[in-house]
């Protein structure tokens, strides 16, 4: 259907008149049977015309190549993103692992952990939460890989307390927690390391298998994409 209408629209744009006289051939409809014949012996003596239309070049996306470098830099980082054993919310044994990046005093990363914590509760989805740190001494990023590892919730209980508390520090939330742990400083930088470098530049943001989103989205939309 597309492309008759392209191959009509290139004819009458060829017929003497131009727009105008092609609309009065359909006042009636003697006159459209008229057009109707007029088509039929135009398109049989040039039918380079139907030819033209169904041979164009397909659109092109000006944003290809920007696609194609964020598939190259998630597909680089899929392991470190992805792992099933970082902070995250959801079933280690979902089906798909999302990645969100958050930070201590984002101003919608409190209202985006609620949305997300409904999310995996109606789509078989993992979701790695991936803090950043809020200075060169925030050990807070280190701590909560360190927890996840516990497997007990613990982790996740502290990224709640740290984005309701944005200033309370590793030790105070261990202490809450009575439990000794490290913070693991070295995938907390790797974390920040990968943000930077996937020119990122904003918490929220999303890092799913075949795109990056910056900037806070409404779960609707996130179900969405998580459905196609």
């Amino acid at each position: 259907m597309a492309e008759t209408s392209l191959a009509v629209i290139a004819l009458l744009a060829s017929l003497p008149g131009s727009v105008g006289a092609a609309e009065r051939l359909f006042e009636t409809p003697a006159a459209q049977i008229a057009l109707g014949a007029e088509l039929r012996t135009v398109l049989a003596d040039h039918p380079e015309i139907v030819e033209t239309a169904l041979s164009a070049p397909p659109p092109v996306d000006p944003y290809a190549a920007e696609k194609a470098a964020d598939l190259a830099m998630i597909g680089g980082y899929a392991q470190q993103l992805f792992a099933r054993d970082a902070p995250g919310l959801g079933s280690v044994e979902a089906g798909t692992v999302w990645a969100v990046f958050l930070k201590p005093g984002c101003e919608s990363c409190t209202d985006v952990l609620a949305d997300l914590k409904a999310l995996v509760e109606r789509r078989d989805l993992r979701i790695n939460l991936l803090l950043l740190s809020a200075g060169p001494e925030d050990t807070r990023p280190g701590l909560l890989h360190a927890l996840a590892r516990r497997q007990d919730g613990s982790a996740l209980l502290a990224l709640n307390t740290i984005m309701e508390r944005p200033e309370i520090t590793a030790a105070e939330i261990v202490g809450g927690l009575a439990i000794e742990v490290k913070p693991d400083s070295a995938e907390a930088d790797a974390d920040l390391a990968m943000f930077e470098r996937m020119g990122l530049d904003k918490t929220p943001s999303y890092v799913l298998p075949d795109m990056m989103i910056r900037g806070q989205m409404p779960v609707f939309v996130l179900e969405r994409y998580f459905d196609r």
